[in-house]
């Protein structure tokens, strides 16, 4: 036995799996990415993003697609947090304003990065 818990082999398989980055920055603030199969769970979520200590969970049990765009969404949540946006369409429950204009909005960034990778070379170069 290796004294590996099931969501410490899940968490390497996912990492491994998407090669999810372990830190992303979004503007100055770096945030950690964590797979949490259990914290999720618990939640009843795909994903969280937890703005004070800069991190976000994911669902290491959902499809890759899945996985990415949850993350789209989250780092779209810290966006609205750390600016105005939060202050003018709150997201505070999946009913506000905030939380509608991620929903919509993080599908069609994810495609737009996803199905032009000349753009995406454009704008790093």
């Amino acid at each position: 036995m290796t004294g590996e818990t099931t969501g410490e082999k899940m968490t390497e398989k996912m990492t491994k799996k998407l090669k999810l980055p372990d830190i992303i920055n979004i503007g100055p603030f770096p945030f950690e990415l964590r797979p949490d199969a259990v914290a999720c769970a618990a939640g009843n979520v795909n994903g969280s993003m937890m703005a004070d200590s800069q991190v976000i969970l994911l669902s290491p049990n959902n499809a890759k697609e899945a996985i990415q765009e949850t993350l789209m969404h989250e780092c779209l949540h810290a966006i609205w947090d750390k600016t105005y946006l939060g202050i003018k369409y709150p997201d505070t429950d999946n009913d506000s304003e905030g939380e509608l204009l991620i929903r919509t909005l993080a599908p069609y960034l994810l495609g737009l990065l996803k199905d032009n990778p000349e753009l995406v070379k454009f704008f790093c170069h």
